[in-house]
């Protein structure tokens, strides 16, 4: 049986076909094996940021996947401390670049240098260097 993440779906049709399910099959007891072992086989960055209240809002809609609910922080605060978890530094890289300025990596410090990279190099290319000059 092949497992799809919904955030993966952009469109579905409703079809004709059925399909038949192995007698005895259990969902539930399928699923939570499914879950465990993907979740031994992947990698996990856990990342701490600080963001605005309004991001939060952001980042529980547009990374629903990565947030830790649990430390999402105050929300009446008017800047906050969130935790986000990935597969790798580089998708943290290019899902929170995404945001610009407006969530501040705080930990791991590689993924704080190379997003500072990254910005210094798109910054240094928009003035009319190269991106490696400086």
């Amino acid at each position: 049986m092949r497992v799809s993440h919904v955030s993966g779906v952009l469109d579905a049709t409703t079809l004709d076909e059925s399909f038949d399910r192995e007698e005895g099959f259990d969902l539930e007891r399928f699923w939570t094996a499914w879950a465990k072992a993907h979740a031994a086989s992947r990698g996990c960055l856990e990342v701490r940021g600080m963001a605005s209240s309004d991001v939060i809002q952001q980042l529980k809609r547009g990374l629903a996947q990565h947030i830790d609910p649990v430390h999402a922080g105050d929300a009446d605060a008017v800047s906050q401390e969130v935790t986000l978890s990935f597969d790798s530094l580089e998708q943290a890289r290019g899902c929170l670049l995404a945001y610009g300025n407006a969530i501040k990596v705080l930990a791991p410090k590689a993924l704080r240098l190379s997003i500072e990279d990254f910005a210094e190099q798109i910054c240094s290319m928009y003035r009319g260097g190269s991106p490696r000059d400086s």
